[in-house]
């Protein structure tokens, strides 16, 4: 007995239920994207933060080692008493194949590594923007201050050494955030040359008055407070490092530290480490 067969009809995709497909997986990545473009900020995120915790075990174990001194502003005072920008006196304390080499020798105050900062990924934001013109990417608090007449607090000269004990409230007080950006490269360019000193770099890394808020004559934003979308990674002195709304970055109060006797003529200049 022989049975007929019955044709088989291979059933395909309409138009229409290919378009509806196609609508509902680009919907799908419309929403997943942007989730996962915030997972990956707030990575970067906590990887920043990491950095800055790092550089405050550095600064506490710089000021235990030498006498309670800690580094500010670096490019008013040049080299004097081997006084060294905070890139420079912290990374001995952050990589061991760096060491001081003559950081007390006024006429030498540079560490033994000449890569301009490249091999130093904690002094990186992930968040930086590209490309990326400079290999430090935090600026600390060199501001000093005065009172002048009954105004509370102006910007008088930079800040070079402080004591860690005369700040009143280190917890309260910025010692480091988000350098800014440099749109066009200008202040890399006169910075990064082949033959510059790490030294010679590291001045440029500090806030040292209103301007720097804004952009200073090497035509480089000092100060980012929204390297984040929430804000900037901010350092405090006591160490604590948390992200900062902009309005608390840009107060001057915060940078405040409670020093208000400081002048070009004052015996700051003439500190040295012991």
């Amino acid at each position: 007995m022989s049975y007929a067969r019955t044709p088989r009809h291979n059933r395909a995709f309409t138009l229409i239920e290919l378009l509806m497909v196609i609508a509902i997986i680009s919907l799908l990545i419309s929403i997943l994207l942007p989730a996962l473009s915030t997972a990956k900020e707030a990575g970067r995120t906590v990887v920043c933060l990491s950095n800055q915790r790092q550089i405050s075990h550095a600064l506490g174990s710089y000021t235990e080692q030498f006498d309670d001194w800690m580094p500010r502003e670096t490019g008013g005072i040049g080299r004097i008493r081997g006084y060294s920008p905070w890139p420079v006196a912290f990374r001995p304390l952050l990589d061991p194949r760096v060491h001081w080499d003559g950081l007390n020798d006024s006429n030498n105050p540079q560490t033994n590594m000449k890569d301009h900062f490249e091999e130093a990924p904690y002094y990186k934001c992930p968040s930086y923007p590209t490309p990326e013109w400079h290999q430090i990417h935090y600026a600390n608090n060199g501001i000093g201050f005065r009172r002048i007449s009954n105004q509370r607090i102006l910007y008088d000269q930079y800040k070079p050494l402080t004591k860690y004990s005369a700040i009143p409230q280190p917890s309260a007080t910025i010692y480091m955030s988000a350098f800014g950006d440099s749109e066009h490269g200008t202040s890399w360019r006169q910075l990064y040359r082949p033959a510059a000193p790490n030294y010679n770099i590291a001045i440029l890394y500090d806030i040292r008055e209103p301007s720097n808020f804004t952009v200073d004559r090497m035509q480089t934003q000092r100060l980012s407070w929204t390297r984040h979308p929430s804000g900037s990674n901010t350092m405090y002195m006591d160490g604590h490092a948390t992200t900062r709304h902009f309005n608390e970055i840009l107060d001057f109060k915060s940078w405040f530290d409670g020093d208000e006797r400081y002048n070009a003529n004052s015996l700051y200049w003439r500190t040295r480490m012991r």
